[in-house]
């Protein structure tokens, strides 16, 4: 059965490397840092050795939601987006860090110590650290904020989608 399947191929020849079985439907595309891969099914975390596939840890969402969009790592930290909050964790043992009760509606993006989360009317910006708020901004016309994730480069955030898109001085 190939349903609810992390697969790793190798890029070369196509040819499968390992299988991990999900319990579920992955609820985004998994990314990867310091030899970790991680990925979701509709409630858990899962953290796996890149090259073997072997389980390394996995993390039980607390609140009501899945994941919503793809996680984004830096400096050792997973940063998951839900629909109950930001949750980050630590990359190499699955320890929760802090959380954020800010609704996720894209992917996140994090740019020299600054995560930048999209909510529905919303844009924060928190410290990568501890989750504190630094700032928020609130378009004057609204942004489909589930079509576009936070993109910061250079000086300037993008974000937007639909009709309406912002570009941020930082």
């Amino acid at each position: 059965d190939n349903r609810f399947n992390l697969n790793a191929a190798d890029a070369h020849t196509g040819s499968l490397k390992w299988r991990y079985k999900m319990k579920q439907d992955t609820r985004f595309a998994p990314c990867a840092d310091e030899g970790i891969v991680c990925c979701a099914d509709a409630g858990t975390i899962y953290a796996l050795n890149v090259v073997t596939g072997e389980l390394l840890w996995q993390w039980k969402l607390p609140g009501y939601y899945p994941p919503s969009h793809t996680a984004a790592i830096a400096s050792g930290r997973l940063f998951v987006p839900t629909r109950d909050g930001v949750f980050t964790l630590k990359l190499t043992t699955g320890e929760l860090l802090w959380q954020q009760e800010i609704a996720a509606w894209a992917p996140v993006c994090v740019c020299e110590g600054i995560v930048y989360v999209a909510s529905r009317k919303q844009i924060y910006a928190l410290s990568s650290q501890n989750g504190e708020v630094l700032w928020v901004y609130a378009p004057p016309k609204p942004f489909a904020a589930d079509s576009s994730a936070p993109i910061a480069i250079g000086n300037y955030l993008h974000i937007g989608g639909g009709i309406h898109s912002y570009i941020l001085s930082l």
